[in-house]
């Protein structure tokens, strides 16, 4: 499916689309997601060719240190 494609139909949730050259960026209030399409690596051998890769990421907009334990530890304990 065309990224113009997936984003006229993402347009009708209530996440904010983007595009971005070959991505498309999807935006909700607590996390980003990020669809690419990348050409295949050329030194592949086969038959029936890979025409293209997707990649999708997501990243949370939360607090990076909350993702580690040790400050995630350390926040908690100063908030008490």
């Amino acid at each position: 499916m065309p990224l113009d494609e997936l984003r006229r139909l993402l347009s009708a949730t209530p996440l904010k689309v983007s595009r971005a050259a070959e991505a498309l960026i999807a935006e909700h209030e607590t996390a980003v997601t990020t669809v690419k399409v990348l050409p295949p690596a050329q030194d592949e051998i086969s038959k029936d060719p890979i025409q293209a890769v997707v990649q999708i990421t997501t990243e949370r907009l939360a607090d990076s240190r909350l993702r580690f334990p040790l400050f995630r530890e350390r926040l908690l304990s100063d908030s008490s």
